[in-house]
């Protein structure tokens, strides 16, 4: 059985684990929150449901090597947000009136 690569994408609502091969093919990708899945090579079902169902298992707090395999589940998705804003905020609440 080939070993895959997982990688989670959070964005715009949508939370999906996107499963390729060691050479970067795209095998399909499975949605956390609707639980469907879509494949792109419908011959390699058995090792996308294993890669998925490993990666679920992981625990929250993923090792470094884990991280770099791309199989870590991030706390939240940062790409929405504004790079200092909440130091900011907190400026703005600590200015004198």
């Amino acid at each position: 059985m080939e070993k895959l690569h997982v990688r989670r994408w959070a964005k715009h609502g949508h939370d999906r684990l996107y499963v390729t091969t060691a050479s970067g093919m795209k095998v399909g990708w499975f949605d956390l929150n609707t639980q469907k899945h879509h494949l792109d090579l419908p011959g390699m079902w058995p090792e996308f449901q294993y890669a998925v169902s490993e990666w679920r298992m992981l625990p929250k707090a993923a090792t470094p090597a884990q991280r770099r395999a791309g199989r870590s589940r991030p706390a939240r998705d940062l790409a929405d947000q504004s790079a200092g804003a909440a130091l900011q905020q907190r400026a703005e609440k600590l200015r004198p009136r």
